[in-house]
């Protein structure tokens, strides 16, 4: 067992434990430090590559039965970096129960970092297992944790968007009773309702932190949208749309690009069911979307203002497309054997943009 005095020791091993110079080819396709560059006899092949990364996940797996919380830690940024980086489907399947009862242990004992960290690691898990197994079983126990420390006023604000964000991906890839499903999408509902205006019409005036859990939440709702039943969609998204356009007006970039996002998508599913629809308020929905793509105001940075730009335009398109053209789209959509829209396939396949959460870089780098 690791001692306080050990701490900073796990840490430096967990960080340089997968280090991309040592274990992948650098940019001129030649082998980091330490290793021969390909075609040298001394060469590491693919098997010895294999055991060493086994070798080493064991030690962090081990790691996370450590008493120090530090060490816990070091431990989860190593299974962390490990799985972004390598398909280890085999490896992970025969510890699979070992890795989500750690996980838990880290999730109920652990605060913030080590909260964040345990839940980015349940992602991966889902992600890897989810290819070839029914990770239900997995993921059953942790989905009332990951509510409740979402849910916790108290709790780090990080480890609650990490929490809503392994909600949102976890629950995609499992599936699982449609019961289950609304209930998830309730509780992220209730935390990035926050962000809706006041009674008096006004809107939230919240830190950072806080949107960021907002976004996180959103987020992962969308996600979860695309897979709900079509009764209780086509519902929510009624109820709902008028709402997600108060988000329009969040001072935060991250959350506004986030709830047009969701607008879009919503638009989509809400047109498979019935092309005709515009929703309460097309023409100023459309006139908001406008200004935000047009968006020149100096009191925001030069980079905000590209970003939001070149989001809303697509945002825009797809909200304020004509009928005679939705059409159009859907025909060259059956010949081509496109069977889910662009704003579906864009929340399934995580291409989220570069923004303060940093969500899906570790998951599209293990699905890559």
């Amino acid at each position: 067992m690791a001692n306080g005095s050990g701490d900073s020791d796990a840490a430096s091993e967990a960080g340089s434990l997968f280090s991309l110079q040592s274990d992948f080819p650098n940019e001129d396709g030649l082998a980091g430090p330490g290793v021969a560059p390909p075609g040298d006899a001394g060469e590491i092949d693919d098997i010895s590559a294999q055991e060493e990364f086994e070798n080493k996940m064991r030690e962090q797996i081990d790691g996370l039965a450590e008493k120090s919380a530090k060490a816990r830690q070091a431990a989860l940024t190593g299974i962390r970096s490990g799985l972004s980086k390598k398909i280890a489907v085999d490896f992970v399947g025969d510890r699979k129960m070992t890795i989500a009862d750690a996980l838990e242990r880290c999730l109920k004992k652990g605060k913030g970092e080590e909260q964040t960290q345990a839940a980015a690691v349940a992602c991966l898990l889902c992600v890897q297992l989810g290819i070839v197994d029914d990770i239900e079983s997995l993921y059953a126990p942790l989905r009332s944790i990951f509510l409740t420390i979402m849910k916790d006023q108290t709790a780090a604000l990080k480890a609650r968007s990490s929490c809503a964000d392994a909600l949102g991906l976890c629950c995609f890839i499992a599936g699982g009773e449609n019961e289950n499903l609304v209930s998830i999408m309730d509780g992220l509902l209730n935390v990035f309702k926050a962000s809706f205006f006041k009674g008096d019409g006004s809107r939230p005036n919240l830190p950072p932190d806080v949107t960021l859990l907002h976004a996180s939440a959103l987020s992962a709702w969308a996600l979860l949208l695309t897979i709900a039943p079509p009764s209780w969609t086509s519902t929510e998204i009624n109820n709902l749309l008028p709402r997600l356009q108060e988000l329009l007006e969040s001072s935060d970039v991250e959350l506004r690009i986030v709830a047009g996002e969701v607008i879009a998508l919503s638009y989509e599913l809400a047109r498979m069911d019935n092309e005709d629809f515009d929703g309460s308020d097309i023409d100023g929905l459309c006139e908001k979307l406008r200004q935000l793509a047009t968006d020149s105001n100096k009191y925001r940075a030069k980079k905000e203002r590209r970003q939001q730009r070149s989001s809303f335009r697509d945002i825009l398109r797809a909200v304020g497309v004509s009928p005679d053209r939705r059409r159009r789209d859907e025909r060259r959509e059956m010949v081509l054997g496109v069977e889910e829209g662009a704003w579906q396939r864009l929340r399934h396949r995580g291409e989220t943009r570069d923004g303060p959460r940093g969500r899906g870089g570790d998951v599209a780098a293990a699905a890559a």
